[in-house]
């Protein structure tokens, strides 16, 4: 088993990859970048196209030795799991590395120019958006069996990669059909949130795309000077996507009672929001 490292410290945990998860790298602004690519259980065996989800933050999905702080979504096993109870047929799941520096997955993951603690940010979210679509999803397309068809094809995200999941839809909307966002952090300030929100109204998501939004109830971040805000931007986001999602019953937007802004609170929710995006399954309960 490895020992994930971070730079040249040596992690405490050790490998949790469930089944076959391959890694290859992309070239991003001259850095390499790991693409994580999850194969469900068969894959192998049958010659059958598979949906595919296109998920940031990579290094957090399927490993605990590649994390920052010990916490993995455990998406191997969920979809592990799903597969071999026969609740799916099968997904494919690639997640792309974001940066280790904090300030650096700020900028990547946002769209417009803001400022955190006095630092100014320059927003890289559409270079961001671009990489998916010109170098992940065909590296992907090329190299295995995955769906064409945008139906078929989603985008997730969690906390600023929420943010980044509707942003690259709206950029990109012949590629993501399904765009699942995970506690999105789209606040007013810091990080002008209410710039996107405009833009989801003024630009709209294409026709017959699905749109998840969730927030936990007990979520806390550094920066956010209310306990009620996330909530309160979680509901002007889902105020902001019904302008354009139809029909309405593809749009999902609930708070979870009790639930945290972490890997743990992200995961345990995966397969409610991948079965109904996805597969037809019942839209997830609100709270």
């Amino acid at each position: 088993m490895a020992i994930g490292r971070t730079g040249d410290d040596e992690r405490p945990w050790r490998s949790t990859v469930t089944g076959r998860v391959d890694v290859t790298h992309v070239l991003h602004r001259g850095e390499r970048r790991a693409v994580r690519t999850y194969l469900p259980p068969g894959y192998e065996r049958d010659d059958r196209d598979h949906p595919v989800l296109v998920m940031f933050d990579g290094q957090n999905l399927f490993d605990r030795s590649t994390t920052a702080f010990g916490m993995e979504w455990g998406i191997d096993e969920t979809v592990d799991a799903l597969v071999t109870e026969g609740r799916i047929p099968g997904l494919v799941v690639v997640g792309i590395d974001s940066p280790q520096d904090p300030w650096g997955r700020y900028a990547e993951y946002t769209a417009w120019d803001w400022m955190l603690d006095g630092r100014p940010i320059t927003a890289d979210g559409a270079a961001t958006a671009d990489l998916l679509a010109e170098q992940v999803v065909p590296l992907v397309r090329r190299t295995y069996r995955v769906a064409q068809d945008r139906t078929r094809v989603g985008l997730a995200g969690s906390s600023m990669g929420g943010y980044m999941t509707l942003y690259a839809g709206l950029r990109h909307p012949a590629l993501f059909g399904r765009l699942l966002a995970f506690s999105p952090v789209l606040l007013d300030e810091p990080m002008r949130g209410s710039l996107l929100r405009d833009h989801l109204v003024h630009t709209g998501f294409a026709p017959g795309t699905w749109v998840s939004l969730d927030m936990g109830g007990a979520e806390h971040l550094g920066y956010v000077d209310h306990p009620d805000r996330l909530v309160e931007d979680l509901e002007a986001t889902a105020a902001a996507c019904r302008a354009s999602v139809r029909p309405p019953e593809r749009l999902a937007a609930r708070v979870v009672p009790g639930a945290a802004h972490d890997e743990l609170a992200w995961g345990a929710r995966f397969a409610d929001v991948l079965l109904w995006a996805f597969f037809d399954g019942p839209e997830p309960a609100s709270g």
